[in-house]
């Protein structure tokens, strides 16, 4: 008799041997990209992630910064990209000591390589 508590038990062990701990990189429904260390993981995907960094795109014509900072939130622009359609993005930064991600709004999850040294 093979139950379901048995065959998810091992992937459970899995993953809080093999992820919990590392660097992970989430990309959210809203085009944001989060990368940080998973510190928490519930059975909705929920995710807290520790010493993380969000990055969005914003279009220029939305915005009128001339310095490197907006909103006085610690945002910085990290670089200007170019859209298919001729638009110009900044690239927005911004470090979160813990930030949670909802499960509900992930698009993907992404182990982060280890530096070998």
């Amino acid at each position: 008799m093979n139950d379901d508590n048995s065959t998810s038990k091992p992937l459970l062990t899995r993953i809080e041997n093999e992820v919990l701990g590392r660097e992970i990189k989430c990309t959210l429904n809203d085009g944001r990209i989060t990368r940080g260390k998973l510190i928490c993981l519930d059975r909705m995907k929920n995710m807290i992630l520790a010493d993380a960094i969000e990055e969005r795109k914003v279009l220029k014509s939305m915005y009128d910064v001339e310095d490197n900072t907006i909103g006085g939130g610690g945002e910085r622009k990290e670089q200007i990209e170019r859209a298919n359609e001729g638009e110009e993005y900044f690239m927005f930064r911004r470090d979160i000591s813990q930030v949670l991600i909802p499960g509900d709004q992930l698009l993907k999850v992404e182990l982060c390589r280890v530096a070998t040294s």
